[in-house]
């Protein structure tokens, strides 16, 4: 009897401590579950945005779209309880947040990216959220072709001197920015070809002098996709002449140039220039008068009712009629001075 009751009190005593062990297991493993991120279900909400932003691009839209599940005991603020960064497709952190500590600098790049969570005491553990970013659907309206010979203005034209030959004018593409002070466009944000897109040209009349124009077709790749259609017109100028000889005189002025044939007229622009220490410069341009010669063989012009001792630049141009509108060179200035 003795020995069945010592039997019984042996397994009673194995059961009591197993199932303390037990308890002492599923507590811990409640508080690790409690506090481990690596136990709960992280994910970004499904409106976030994540086509790729070419310009003001952040990743802040990504950071405040990170979701997750946490037990019900505890309070998470993914603010102030982990630290968050950002890992763009090409292995580059671009972002960082922490309590009182935050780097931006831009928009993921296309391609997976990923958010890792990690957390501050008394969390711990780290999360990894992969995300893909999409290209931008690039818009025709909100690009401006530009010349890449150094030109800044979205709508500057391309002129060249007849010599010949072909011209092959090259243009780039690029967002555009209207400034209401200088009423232009301008370069907002400038793409690179080859990186971002490619481009091919057809030209037409781009050998003689006149109107040439350039078919351009450009195709998006990288972080941006789509395709844009679009044409520019340039200038093929005659070539110019250059004066003989220019006197001034009491109050006129006589100037000779030099004769082409292969033109169809001359232009004569006469401005005095006025000297005045309230301007910038110290002086201001006056327009006097324009002179349009029709015919290859006039060669001088004599200019009167001036002033006495004063300034005068005459500038001289040729033309070429082609298809009724005249093409005009680069023009000549000859300084003069009146007695």
């Amino acid at each position: 009897m003795k020995r069945i009751v010592l039997m019984l009190s042996t397994v009673l005593l194995v059961i009591f401590v197993s199932g303390m062990c037990v308890f002492a297991d599923t507590a811990s493993e409640d508080k690790v579950d409690k506090y481990d991120l690596t136990t709960w279900n992280f994910y970004l909400d499904e409106d976030v945005d994540l086509v790729y932003q070419p310009f003001y691009g952040s990743c802040y839209g990504v950071f405040d779209s990170v979701k997750c599940d946490e037990p019900s005991e505890v309070s998470f603020n993914l603010s102030k309880d982990a630290v968050v960064t950002i890992i763009n497709s090409s292995g580059e952190q671009i972002f960082l947040h922490s309590y009182g500590t935050c780097m931006d600098i831009g928009s993921p790049e296309v391609g997976e990216s990923k958010v890792i969570v990690t957390g501050e005491s008394p969390f711990y553990g780290k999360v990894e959220i992969p995300f893909e970013v999409t290209p931008y659907k690039v818009k025709k309206s909100e690009l401006g072709v530009f010349l890449v010979d150094g030109h800044d203005l979205v709508n500057a034209t391309y002129k060249s001197t007849y010599n010949g030959k072909a011209k092959h004018p090259k243009y780039g593409i690029d967002f555009k920015e209207y400034d209401e002070d200088e009423e232009e466009w301008f370069s907002q944000y400038q793409l690179v070809k080859g990186e971002d897109y490619t481009v091919s040209y057809k030209y037409s009349n781009n050998k003689n002098v006149g109107i040439g124009t350039v078919y351009l077709t450009f195709k998006f790749k990288g972080n941006y996709s789509g395709t844009i259609k679009t044409k520019k017109t340039f200038k093929i100028l005659p070539k110019g002449t250059k004066f003989k000889s220019g006197r001034g005189y009491k109050k006129s002025i006589k100037v000779k140039w030099k004769t082409r044939k292969d033109v169809s007229g001359y232009k004569v622009t006469v401005n005095r220039i006025v000297w005045d220490d309230d301007f910038e410069d110290g002086y201001f341009v006056s327009h006097i008068d324009t002179y349009t010669f029709k015919g290859k063989k006039r060669n001088s012009l004599n200019i009167t009712g001036l002033k006495r001792h004063a300034t005068y630049e005459v500038t001289v141009r040729t033309y070429k009629t082609v298809k009724g509108k005249k093409i005009y060179s680069k023009g000549k200035t000859k300084t003069i001075y009146t007695h």
